[in-house]
């Protein structure tokens, strides 16, 4: 079983011009580990956890502080048990088995949000059980944060909106086109959608959207009502089964 957890008070830090700011990091496991991470996409490189090189067990659990962000700034950590394994290698082992991890992302952002969005659109469509989001930037290389919840959010002090506790998240980086599916929604609900996108020099801009999931799951569009031709001529609609 997979137990190694690596984990922060804040993934986001809003951040002034100079200098840098760090975050303090924890983690922990049943047995030793190994923690690799990287900055702004390029090569994965190897934590050291234990310079004095002593024992192992020293390696199970503790806490370090992250390299310095500026605003645009990624950083991304993973932690394995598998202590041969390099992610810069891919997902799988040499057998070609998925190597589990846990892993956080930190983003430098600046201190307030932009004035305005720029060049955007996004969609939001009930599928099946869950629901689809696309996004897109058109202009700009982007990074995305969707987080969803039935709770409202609430202002922070830094200007951006917050959940206590979202139900989900998830990330997207330096791409202008994004879809992202959230599944097993609660049917008939009300959810609070908060879509955060920022730039490669750390401007972002925030917005809440809200959407009711169906009290019944939507087909997709694959399965829902289309024409059935025989020898090139429409013939009758076919409607799938519910088998």
């Amino acid at each position: 079983m997979f137990t190694a957890r690596i984990g922060t008070a804040q993934t986001s830090l809003f951040i002034e011009e100079q200098p840098g700011q760090s975050a303090e990091l924890f983690y922990e496991s049943d047995r030793p580990v190994a923690i690799w991470y990287r900055h702004n996409f390029y090569v994965w490189i190897r934590l050291v956890l234990d310079r004095a090189g002593s024992m192992p067990g020293l390696a199970c659990r503790g806490a370090f502080r992250s390299s310095a962000l500026l605003p645009g700034d990624i950083l991304e950590y993973r932690i394995y048990e598998d202590m041969q394994h390099n992610p810069s290698q891919g997902d799988s082992n040499a057998r070609g088995v998925v190597v589990p991890y846990d892993g956080l992302v930190l983003m430098g952002l600046r201190r307030r949000p932009r004035h305005g969005p720029w060049l955007h659109y996004s969609r939001a469509e009930a599928l099946g059980t869950g629901c689809r989001f696309r996004l897109g930037t058109p202009a700009t290389v982007s990074h995305v944060l969707i987080e969803i919840s039935r709770d409202e959010p609430r202002p922070g002090s830094d200007g951006a909106l917050r959940f206590t506790t979202p139900e989900r998240a998830v990330f997207g980086f330096h791409r202008q086109f994004y879809q992202f599916d959230f599944k097993s929604l609660a049917p008939g609900s009300d959810y609070h959608v908060l879509i955060r996108c920022s730039d490669t020099a750390g401007n972002w801009w925030q917005e809440h959207q809200r959407f009711t999931m169906p009290e019944w799951p939507v087909l997709r569009p694959e399965l829902q009502r289309r024409p059935a031709m025989v020898a090139g001529s429409r013939r009758h609609i076919a409607i799938p089964s519910n088998g």
